[in-house]
Formats: structure tokens, C-alpha cells, sequence
């Protein structure tokens, strides 16, 4: 696969990765706030918003490399874009 295909591969999973940190992040905002940590929940509110700018900079990424590839869309292959230190099973 030459480097344009694995990156028309890898940008949708980049994409719905940030979207689900972003989701958190706005999911905690609320928590926090209520639980009295208003400046907590500003910075969480603000690391939400650079992630929407994030994942619009990845989309733009995607179409200017042509889109995801339409393999993409009928099976799921293993990338190893999980490897950054953390749990994505959040408990809330």
C-alpha cells in the first residue's frame, strides 16, 4: 500500500477517534461544572473546541488525498493507531 492509500486509510479512523474524545470531553464539561469546578470544566470546554478544529483539519486532510478509500467502507482492517498510552473504555 503506498503512502497515499494508507493515509486515505488511516485519516476515518484519526477522524471518529478525536470525535470520541471530543464527545467525552463535552460529556465531562456538565460534570465538572455542577461539581463546583467551573475553570475545570472551561478547559475541558476549550480542548473540545481545538478537537473540533482538530477533526476539521483531518477531514480537509482526507479530501485533498482523495477520500477514504472505498475498501474503508466494506471491511475493517488493524491499524496501529492505538498505541498512544491510554484506555479508550472510559467509565462514567
Amino acid at each position: 500500500m503506498d503512502d497515499i492509500a494508507k493515509i486515505r486509510t488511516l485519516l476515518p479512523h484519526w477522524i471518529e477517534h478525536t470525535k470520541s474524545h471530543e464527545n467525552e470531553f463535552t460529556h465531562w464539561v456538565t460534570h465538572v461544572r455542577e461539581a463546583g469546578q467551573q475553570d475545570c470544566g472551561d478547559a475541558l470546554a476549550q480542548a473540545a473546541a481545538s478537537l473540533r478544529q482538530v477533526e476539521e483539519h483531518l477531514r480537509h486532510a482526507l479530501t485533498l488525498a482523495g477520500g477514504p478509500l472505498a475498501a474503508e467502507h466494506e471491511h475493517h482492517h488493524h491499524h496501529d493507531h492505538h498505541h498512544h498510552g491510554h484506555d479508550h473504555h472510559h467509565k462514567h
